[in-house]
């Protein structure tokens, strides 16, 4: 039996926007906020400045991640007009981006002091790969790439936001609207041309997203190993970034839905294609793994062989297992039923288990690079990640506390007449 969310007007939908504080939910992330902030400090300061930093890159690639992904997602929504699914879902993958400026900042903070402790090459490039590894450029091209795709990302919030905040002026603080208003010289905004500006520039912004994100991973993760290389490596980690962002946005969508007022907007359907998509990311995610994995077997391909081997003896064998279960094994065994994709309370267990998979990964990719002796996954490393997670989830609640969670605009089903003689 189909469930379809109850049509509701958009007014009465958000009729709780500023009036929700998650007084509670901002406590227990500062809280962890502060948690994390001592357990680094700790770390740093007994003589593990190795571990600290290498703890603050894994919980930076993960959680700087997931925020990318959600406003991807809702790129990807809109170019696909996943309107059925995705119109109630886009405002909380944009709420998700929220941490990206304290994310870029986090980043700055990593390559300025962190760096000479994790990349053995900081002080002496590699001569042969010198015009590309060495610190200056290495530094200068992603403090500015990643600058150009958060900006970018900020440009379609305010897209977004802009109609919202102009529809709901008695319900919006006056502080916040007057900010985005005041840019558009506080007319009021054409909806249609607002929507057409999303809808020509999601494209591009995904394709951004997939440039910088290859970048990224070949710098900040593959450079780690400076001997190793693989052309697959980019697209491994822009996909399984947005693997992760969909778990993200499914919890996120899941624990505010009910305070939010969002039940009659956010229905089984929704869940039930956010758990088709999981199921069918799990299964890309070990796909990707095996074509890596094949060429270099096949091939004998001995420079890229160690990084691999490496990965599956101990200390690292069993991580690895785990992580083969948590990313694929349970999330595609689990989501395969219809009911557990549908039912949001069974539905959560599998997004959180396919993120514990996803951030053991990421330390898996990191840890051996920097030490391949041990893998670290003490009481410090732990704090580290809570302390990236209550910043996440502090950026993330500030914003469903004060702007509208539902989006005025929505996604249409297809291209409106009134555009289609030039589309």
């Amino acid at each position: 039996m189909t469930h379809d969310a109850t049509p509701v007007s958009y007014e009465d939908t958000v009729q709780r926007t500023g009036q929700v504080d998650f007084k509670r939910g901002r406590l227990i992330a500062a809280v962890l906020t502060i948690v994390g902030f001592g357990a680094f400090l700790f770390l740093y300061t007994t003589g593990h400045q190795k571990s600290a930093w290498q703890a603050y890159l894994v919980n930076l690639v993960f959680f700087m991640g997931i925020a990318q992904a959600g406003i991807v997602w809702a790129a990807i929504a809109r170019t696909a007009r996943g309107h059925k699914w995705a119109s109630s879902l886009v405002r909380c993958g944009e709420a998700m981006s929220s941490f990206l400026p304290v994310a870029w900042v986090l980043m700055m903070i990593f390559l300025y002091l962190g760096g000479s402790s994790l990349y053995s090459w900081y002080a002496e490039p590699i001569a042969q790969k010198a015009a590309w590894l060495n610190w200056t450029f290495f530094a200068a091209r992603n403090a500015i790439l990643m600058g150009v795709l958060v900006l970018m990302s900020r440009h379609m919030l305010g897209l977004s936001l802009r109609p919202d905040l102009a529809r709901l002026k008695d319900r919006v603080p006056a502080k916040l609207r007057d900010r985005y208003l005041k840019r558009i010289g506080k007319v009021e905004p054409d909806d249609a041309k607002t929507q057409r500006s999303l809808l020509d520039l999601s494209p591009w912004f995904i394709l951004l997203y997939c440039l910088v994100y290859t970048i990224w991973a070949f710098d900040v993760l593959m450079a780690l190993d400076p001997h190793w290389v693989s052309t697959l490596f980019g697209a491994f980690i822009f996909m399984t970034t947005l693997y992760a962002g969909l778990a993200g946005l499914s919890l996120a969508t899941i624990w505010t839905r009910k305070p939010l007022g969002l039940e009659s907007k956010v229905a089984t359907e929704q869940f039930h294609t956010i758990g088709k998509l999981l199921f069918s990311f799990s299964l890309f995610w070990i796909y990707s793994y095996w074509s890596q994995f094949l060429p270099i077997w096949y091939g004998n391909l001995s420079e890229e062989t160690p990084y691999v081997v490496l990965r599956l003896h101990p200390p690292f064998q069993f991580w690895a297992w785990v992580v083969f279960a948590c990313a694929f094994a349970v999330p595609f065994l689990g989501l395969m039923n219809w009911t557990t994709k549908r039912n949001p309370q069974l539905h959560q267990w599998f997004a959180i288990i396919a993120l514990i998979g996803i951030w053991l990964e990421r330390n898996l990719l990191i840890q051996p690079s920097v030490n391949p002796k041990l893998f670290d996954l003490g009481p410090g490393q732990i704090g580290v990640m809570l302390g990236f997670l209550g910043v996440f989830t502090l950026t993330f609640l500030n914003f469903a506390s004060k702007y509208p969670m539902l989006s005025s605009l929505g996604i249409p089903s297809g291209a409106p007449e009134e555009w289609s003689g030039g589309h």
